[in-house]
């Protein structure tokens, strides 16, 4: 009896069906041979080169991921906009995004998003919010993050998910990490508890990190640190006032530079919580400012931010928070201690911005 199927039965089978296109972490293989992947800030696959370092692939898109123009020289690959799979069968041309199909030549989805009651405010059937240049389409499930690599050349690197689809994501470490690799491993989805922790860090995505990317640009422009918070539900953060520019004073001979801000001061008035069981994050940005041989802008928590976070915990706030340093491009995370430093461009990618 002919199987008509080519996806069944056996991995050897699978192979053969697809061309033995097998992807890894650089591009694929495929008839014994490496293929890699080079890339633009979204993720989208603009060449494809050979082992010689001959571009085998060209790639071109219109705004909302429609092939301008492809060349292809040698073998054949289904990944393109978005490092998403193309679908060009019975010539619909839709992009496999894993929770729904995508045509981007309407630049919509035939199918609603399973998130669309958390963005009520967007049309079900949107792409990326409308602003494919801007942002990048998750796949709807919550990523799970760790750090990964060797003594300066760590980054972070996506080790798995919760098979949930709540718009979060997750930084983790130690034995969190250890599980959640090792459910990836066996193929499950990793089912144990994300809550906040010294292991767990929550990232924010959607609008709660384009406000935090939009405090980040204002205190670019000023020189001011910027912060702000959101309470859980709150699809928007509220942005505290700017604080003052940075000082210098001298301390037992010492000279101090500074920049602050009041934390949860919002107009003029302090909306700092007595009960902050519901509070979901809090955050604030070091500025690139210099003052005669002092130089400010890292990410490394003041003493004063620790105890403000002290300060909440004792309130009932079971989360971390995060510094964004200005000058050297990195973010802190910390409770009463420092957990962890990642770049900024890692902490985007966590949260959905770019790929």
């Amino acid at each position: 009896m002919t199987d008509s199927n080519p996806y069944r039965h056996t991995k050897k089978r699978l192979m053969k069906a697809v061309g033995a296109h097998m992807p890894c972490s650089c591009g694929y293989m495929q008839d014994g041979g490496l293929y890699f992947y080079i890339k633009d800030y979204q993720g989208n696959v603009r060449v494809v080169l050979n082992q010689a370092n001959q571009p085998v692939e060209v790639n071109s898109y219109y705004p909302y991921g429609g092939l301008m123009a492809a060349t292809t020289t040698e073998g054949s690959q289904p990944y393109k906009y978005s490092t998403k799979e193309l679908d060009r069968e019975n010539g619909l041309d839709l992009y496999d995004s894993k929770t729904r199909m995508y045509d981007p030549t309407i630049g919509r989805t035939p199918t609603q998003d399973p998130m669309a009651e958390k963005y009520y405010s967007l049309s079900p059937y949107a792409w990326c919010a409308g602003n494919p240049i801007r942002l990048v389409d998750l796949d709807g499930k919550d990523p799970i993050y760790a750090k990964k690599g060797f003594l300066f050349w760590k980054h972070v690197e996506l080790i798995g998910d919760d098979g949930k689809q709540s718009s979060n994501s997750y930084l983790v470490r130690g034995n969190v990490q250890k599980n959640v690799e090792a459910a990836t491993k066996n193929g499950e989805k990793y089912n144990g508890d994300l809550s906040e922790s010294n292991d767990v860090i929550l990232i924010p995505t959607g609008q709660l990190l384009n406000d935090v990317i939009q405090s980040v640009n204002d205190t670019k422009a000023s020189g001011k640190e910027n912060g702000g918070h959101a309470y859980s539900g709150d699809n928007n953060a509220t942005r505290w006032d700017e604080g003052s520019y940075a000082t210098q004073e001298i301390q037992e001979n010492a000279t101090i530079t500074k920049a602050s801000l009041s934390p949860f001061v919002v107009g003029g008035n302090n909306v700092e919580p007595k009960d902050s069981s519901n509070l979901k994050i809090w955050w604030h940005v070091h500025p690139k400012v210099t003052i005669g041989e002092a130089t400010l802008g890292n990410s490394i928590p003041s003493e004063n931010d620790k105890n403000f976070q002290t300060k909440m915990q004792s309130r009932g706030y079971t989360g971390n928070t995060f510094v964004i340093g200005a000058g050297s491009n990195t973010v802190t995370f910390f409770n009463k201690r420092t957990l962890m430093t990642v770049s900024w461009k890692d902490f985007l990618k966590m949260g959905g911005y770019i790929k």
